[in-house]
C-alpha cells in the first residue's frame, strides 16, 4: 500500500501514524529521520492528557445537566421517556424490541427506536473493519514488521483491494458521512444487553448533533 505523502513527514518530536494506524516516534537530526528516544517529551503529553481528561469530565457533567433540564421543562418529552423506561422495566430479558430514545435538540423532539431499527435509522461507518485492515493489524500484533505485514496482505487480498480499503478508511476520517462507527454501535449493544441481564435499568439516550456541528452521535445513559 502507498506510504504517507511527504507533507505528512514528522517534525522534531512528532509521532507519525503509518497508513494502517500504527504510530512511530520520529525525530529529525542532521538532515535525516530516525527513530528517536524522546522520554522527556512524554511529560507535557501526559500533562495535556490529564488536562483534557478533566475538561472532558466537566463537559460530561454539564451536558448531563443540560439534558436533565430539557426533559424537566418539556413534559411531553418526559412522558415519552417515562414510557420507554416503563417498557424497559417490563422486559424479562434482552430482545431486539427494547427502546432506544433518540433526541433531536434542534427541534426538541424525541424519536423512540427499537434496538433492531438502529442500523436502518443510523447507519454506521465500518471502514476501519475492512478485512484487509483487520488482517494487517492481526499481523502487526503477531510481531510482523509493517513491510512484511503489508506484503502478506497483498498476497492474500491483492494490492488493489488493500489500497481501496485504505482509501475508504481515510476518506471516512476526513469527510465523515455517518454519525457513529461500528465500534460505538457494538459497544452500545454490549452495554445495554449487559445492563438488562444484570437487572440494571440504565437506558441509552442517543443525541443527534446540531446541524452546524461536526460532532458525532452522543450517547447518554439514563
Amino acid at each position: 500500500m502507498n506510504k504517507l505523502p511527504n507533507n505528512h513527514s514528522a517534525r522534531k518530536g512528532e509521532t507519525t501514524t503509518n497508513q494502517y494506524g500504527s504510530g512511530q516516534a520520529v525525530t529529525k537530526g542532521n538532515g535525516e529521520n530516525r527513530v528517536g528516544h524522546h522520554l522527556p517529551l512524554h511529560l507535557p503529553v501526559l500533562s495535556h492528557k490529564r488536562q483534557t481528561g478533566i475538561a472532558f469530565l466537566n463537559f460530561i457533567q454539564h451536558f448531563a445537566s443540560v439534558i436533565k433540564t430539557i426533559f424537566s421543562e418539556l413534559p411531553q418529552l418526559q412522558k415519552q421517556l417515562n414510557n420507554c423506561q416503563q417498557d424497559l422495566k417490563q422486559a424479562k430479558n434482552w430482545h431486539a424490541d427494547l427502546p432506544v430514545p433518540l433526541l433531536d435538540r434542534c427541534w426538541l423532539k424525541l424519536e423512540v427506536l427499537k434496538v433492531a431499527e438502529l442500523l436502518c435509522r443510523l447507519p454506521v461507518d465500518a471502514s476501519a473493519h475492512a478485512p484487509e485492515l483487520v488482517r494487517f493489524q492481526e499481523l502487526r500484533n503477531q510481531g510482523h514488521n509493517p513491510d512484511l505485514a503489508e506484503r502478506i496482505c497483498w498476497d492474500e487480498f491483492t494490492a488493489e483491494a488493500c489500497h481501496l480499503a485504505l482509501r475508504r478508511y481515510w476518506e471516512a476520517q476526513e469527510t465523515p458521512k455517518y454519525l457513529w462507527n461500528l465500534d460505538s454501535y457494538l459497544n452500545l449493544l454490549r452495554c445495554y444487553r449487559s445492563n438488562v441481564e444484570q437487572g440494571n435499568l440504565s437506558m441509552p439516550l442517543l443525541i443527534l448533533p446540531r446541524g452546524s456541528d461536526r460532532q458525532l452521535l452522543q450517547c447518554h445513559w439514563l
